[in-house]
Order: structure tokens, then C-alpha cells, then sequence
């Protein structure tokens, strides 16, 4: 995402492209060739990787260090669980009813994402940037709104101790 502006927060880049993702698949109920198709999925195509960017960055944001890794875990199976959801539906509907049918479903997903980011969005705005890990911060010892220094030595390059996987064994490397 180095064209956007740091200025730009995540959750507003979720926001739009979740609005892009919708927006960029309602042509896909009216295609009608191969031609068409793929024209219609180039495009969409620009709005899938920013989005997905987006989350895992947000993600990675929101989540303590030593939780970064189950998060990404996370969503890498969430996201595969939703390409098979959503493939063995629209299987079912395009054998039932026809490919405008299938391609349906590529839009209710652009209508769920682009819902959850409006409903979300004031969730997510005050965890962005680590801030909604405050509680964790405060159970570390450091004082809340304030990453405490092992922490910010670990996002800067530091290695954890794989002795205990505990924060307070954290090696510096030289």
C-alpha cells in the first residue's frame, strides 16, 4: 500500500475497498461472454489485494506481538474457509440456475464486507495502531496509550526467547 498516504488510516482503506469490492462486482451479474468476464474480473482483481492487505495489516496493528502470529493463522484459514464456502455455493447455484446466479455470490460477499466495515468501524478505529491493545499493555506494566519498551524493541527487530515464549525473555540482537 506505498501509494496511499500514511495519513490514511487502515480502517478507512477497509472501508473503501470493501465499498470498491461491492461496487467492482455488480458488473459481474451482467455478464454475458468470456470477453466481458474477464474485463470485469481484471478490475474487480484491483480492489481484492488492497483489501486483504488492509485487514492483515490492521490485524498485525491490533494484536499483541507474541499474538501476531495466531492472528494471521487466523484469517489465512478464515480466508480459505471463505473461498470454499462461497465456491460451493455458487457451484450450486450455477448448476441450479445459471452463471448470473453464481456470480451472486461474489456480490453478497462485496455487501457483507462493505456492512461488517460500517458496523466495525468504530471498533477497529480504536484498536488501529496498537491502542486497542491497551489492556494488555496494562497488564505488562506499562501505563495505558503507551507500548511498553520491549514491545516497541520487538517490532524493531528483537528476538523472543523460544525458552519460555514469555515477554520478559526477550534477546536482543546485536
Amino acid at each position: 500500500m506505498a501509494v496511499l498516504p500514511e495519513g490514511i488510516s487502515y480502517v478507512t482503506r477497509l472501508r473503501c475497498f470493501a465499498a470498491a469490492l461491492l461496487v467492482l462486482s455488480l458488473p459481474l451479474l451482467l455478464v454475458d461472454s468470456l470477453g466481458s468476464l474477464a474485463v470485469v474480473l481484471v478490475v474487480l482483481g484491483v480492489a481484492v489485494a488492497p483489501y486483504m492487505i488492509s485487514v492483515f495489516t490492521l490485524a498485525e496493528r491490533m494484536t499483541p506481538p507474541r499474538r501476531t502470529g495466531a492472528a494471521m493463522t487466523l484469517l489465512a484459514a478464515t480466508t480459505g474457509i471463505g473461498y470454499a464456502l462461497g465456491s460451493t455455493v455458487a457451484g450450486q447455484l450455477a448448476d441450479r440456475g445459471g452463471h448470473t446466479q453464481a456470480y451472486a455470490v461474489t456480490v453478497a460477499a462485496g455487501v457483507l464486507a462493505t456492512v461488517l466495515m460500517l458496523v466495525a468501524a468504530r471498533s477497529l478505529r480504536a484498536g488501529e495502531g496498537g491502542r486497542g491493545i491497551d489492556r494488555v499493555v496494562g497488564a505488562l506494566g506499562a501505563a495505558p496509550g503507551r507500548r511498553p519498551s520491549r514491545m516497541l524493541r520487538r517490532r524493531r527487530g528483537a528476538r523472543e526467547s523460544t525458552s519460555t515464549g514469555s515477554a520478559d525473555d526477550v534477546v536482543h540482537s546485536s
